[in-house]
């Protein structure tokens, strides 16, 4: 197998990734400001429910931990799960979220 071949496979593949690259979704999320606040209730419906119609819109969404700051690495990555986003960056008491708008058939 030549090298060159490999080049043209990796080129292929990264061609068909519609999913923007890490780097670039952290230097977008810089520019946020929070869309969604974490308060004494932690994680509940009604938060989860904000999460995602935000990430509905915006895709890319800044969340603040306004209470239970002790806990925000735990909660952090269970909002993820539960919100079936991917978690871009947590940095200090707030955590950014990514989740590519659903296709609709038209």
């Amino acid at each position: 197998m030549s090298l060159a071949g490999r080049t043209d496979v990796m080129t292929e593949s990264s061609k068909q990734s519609p999913e923007p690259k890490l780097g670039e979704l952290k230097s977008r999320a810089q520019l946020l400001q929070p869309l969604v606040r974490v308060g004494h209730d932690g994680i509940s419906p009604q938060m989860l429910k904000a999460l995602s119609d935000a990430l509905d819109q915006h895709e890319l969404v800044k969340v603040k931990f306004m209470a239970l700051k002790d806990q925000k690495k735990i909660l952090a990555r269970a909002i993820e799960v539960q919100s079936e986003s991917k978690m871009v960056q947590r940095v200090g008491n707030t955590a950014v979220y990514y989740r590519a708008k659903k296709k609709t058939d038209e």
